[in-house]
């Protein structure tokens, strides 16, 4: 009679099987698309009920198909995605899967190597992102017409001949056309500040006037009054002569 201890291989192969149902239900349960790939050829050894409901394919279907099947790339790209994955290179990809149905959508996949019942396999975790990649089109897409509208408004003043001026709220300009600049160059101005040019400079009504500096218009709409189709006569402080503007 032999007898051998076993004790460690069972406490080993228990082990095993407890690690291995904790795995199991991980993937089984998760709410995310699982699927367990084989890496040198791409075929799909498992998939979890979430995957099942996310492409439309039972899970008898599923595992019957290759990788390729799904993932819109060339096969020879979908094989060099896989390497890479399989060996820690990447485990972040962007793909586009096909549907049961046809449809094609976005996906964002983590991917990596796992060891399942002694083989080397490929998890890929799938994440449905076809929503958000259209609402980042759209934005985009608001964002480049928005630069385009604004293009042309900025192409539009620079072509005016009269003097246009954007300033801040305390009156400093951020944006003068070719017109405002040229004036500003004439003044010898570096740092033009219109709430300071106008404070020194004087005012008048159409009729000849004298108006009161505090109450003048163009200090009313930087402090926040709206004003259209006025027409007052400024004479602004000249190193030498003034210019009526």
């Amino acid at each position: 009679m032999i007898i051998r201890d076993i004790s460690r291989r069972k406490n080993a192969e228990k082990s095993l099987k407890e690690s291995e149902e904790r795995y199991h239900s991980l993937f089984k349960n998760n709410h995310a698309s699982m699927l367990l790939i084989e890496p040198n050829t791409g075929r799909i050894v498992d998939a979890n009920p979430a995957a099942s409901s996310f492409y439309g394919y039972s899970h008898e279907d599923l595992v019957k198909m290759n990788i390729g099947n799904i993932n819109n790339l060339p096969d020879y790209d979908v094989h060099s995605e896989m390497q890479k994955s399989k060996t820690f290179q990447k485990d972040n990809f962007l793909f586009r899967h096909t549907l049961a149905n046809g449809e094609i959508r976005d996906v964002d996949v983590y991917s990596g190597p796992i060891t399942v019942g002694g083989k080397n396999l490929l998890y890929s975790i799938i994440h449905d992102i076809t929503h958000r990649r259209q609402m980042e089109n759209e934005m985009k897409d608001s964002l480049g017409e928005s630069l385009r509208v604004q293009d042309e408004l900025i192409t539009l003043i620079e072509n005016i001949v009269d003097e246009v001026w954007f300033t801040d709220t305390q009156g400093n300009i951020i944006l003068a056309n070719a017109a405002a600049r040229k004036f500003q160059k004439e003044i010898k101005s570096e740092a033009l500040s219109l709430n300071k040019l106008i404070a020194k400079s004087e005012i008048y009504d159409t009729n000849g006037s004298l108006r009161v500096k505090d109450g003048s218009p163009l200090l009313r709409v930087l402090n926040g009054e709206i004003l259209t189709n006025y027409d007052k006569t400024v004479i602004f402080p000249m190193e030498k002569n003034n210019i009526d503007k």
